[in-house]
């Protein structure tokens, strides 16, 4: 696939490389975005063992029965935090076939949302996490991968931001401190049979 999707290394991004690294990186971003769309983002600074840690934790949560997944449906949460089961969300009026479980920045509990104004602060709020006992260390590795990704993301979104001429780079995100994270932990992949697919469709090459 990368003979069609170019990899560009993200690493200039660091609020420490030099200026005229970083503008060559904003710039090269900028001009695959239009002219390909996708790429593969490498010196994205990601730890191979918090992405490790975060799939283990996917394949254990999603490996358990469903009554104890339910038991954090995101119907509990008013911040929509929690379980969503197959086919409960939907695309172009699709069922998506896929669980997932959404998080968020943690924030504390509200005790009256209806008087929470503007509207949109309602989606702040605590996270549902598994039971420890039968998820071992279930939130620590989230909780690492969403640190890990929350900064890279802000770096790419302030890059993004700088190509559409929207600001330039005032702080090492760019944006607020109070920006809402929300992550997505859906099932992993079973690696065998997607290699199989590719093997089978030369443009997962």
């Amino acid at each position: 696939m990368s003979e069609w999707v170019p990899s560009v290394d993200v690493s200039a991004l660091d609020p420490e490389a030099e200026p005229a690294t970083r503008a060559a990186c904003v710039a090269e971003l900028g001009r695959v975005c239009r002219e390909i769309g996708f790429f593969f983002a490498v010196g994205h600074g990601v730890k191979e063992e918090t992405l490790r840690g975060v799939v283990e934790a996917s394949r254990m949560f999603f490996g358990r029965p469903k009554a104890e997944k339910r038991a954090i449906d995101n119907t509990l949460s008013y911040a929509f935090r929690g379980y969503i089961g197959q086919g409960i969300e939907n695309t172009g009026g699709v069922p998506d076939e896929r669980e997932q479980i959404e998080f968020g920045s943690e924030g504390e509990e509200l005790s009256a949302i209806t008087d929470v104004n503007p509207y949109y602060l309602r989606l702040q709020g605590p996270n549902q996490w598994p039971n420890e006992s039968t998820c071992p260390n279930f939130r620590a590795r989230v909780e690492k991968f969403v640190e890990e990704m929350d900064v890279l993301s802000r770096r790419l979104t302030s890059a993004f931001a700088e190509v559409l001429g929207l600001l330039r780079p005032l702080s090492p995100c760019g944006f607020s401190t109070r920006c809402l994270v929300l992550t997505s932990v859906v099932p992993p992949p079973d690696l065998q049979i997607f290699g199989t697919i590719c093997s089978q469709n030369r443009t997962c090459r």
